[in-house]
C-alpha cells in the first residue's frame, strides 16, 4: 500500500492532501488500554459524519476468527511468498507441537 508506485499515483495524492490528522481525546484518555480511533468525514455538502471505536477488530476485547486470521496472514504474507509456500507455512504451525525441530518452521518462512 506504501509503495513508490502507489504513493506516486495523482488521485491517491490529491485525496492525502485533503487528510487532516488529529488526537482524538476520547481515544487518547484509553491508550494504551484501549487502541481506539474517531474518522470525521465532511462531505461536499459541508454534512459531516463520524464514527468512533474504541477497540478495533481484532484487539483482545474484539478479536479475529481463525478465518479472519487466515485470510489476513495470507493478503500480507503474499507479498513475500507464494499462496503455496503460505499454506505449507499454515500446515507447519498447526503441527508445531509434534515438530522435534524448529527447522521445518523457519523452512517453511523461507518458502
Amino acid at each position: 500500500m506504501f509503495s513508490d508506485r502507489a504513493l506516486g499515483r495523482p488521485e491517491l495524492r490529491e485525496v492525502a492532501s485533503r487528510v487532516t490528522l488529529f488526537v482524538d481525546e476520547e481515544a487518547e484518555a484509553v491508550y494504551p488500554n484501549k487502541l481506539g480511533a474517531r474518522v470525521e468525514l465532511k462531505l461536499r455538502g459541508g454534512e459531516m459524519r463520524t464514527a468512533a471505536a474504541l477497540d478495533a477488530h481484532g484487539t483482545p476485547t474484539d478479536p479475529c476468527s481463525d478465518v479472519e486470521r487466515r485470510e489476513r496472514f495470507l493478503k500480507l504474507g503474499s507479498a513475500a511468498l507464494s499462496y503455496a509456500a503460505l499454506n505449507t507455512v499454515l500446515e507447519t504451525i498447526n503441527g508445531l507441537d509434534a515438530l522435534a525441530s524448529i527447522r521445518p518452521f523457519s523452512d517453511a518462512l523461507r518458502g
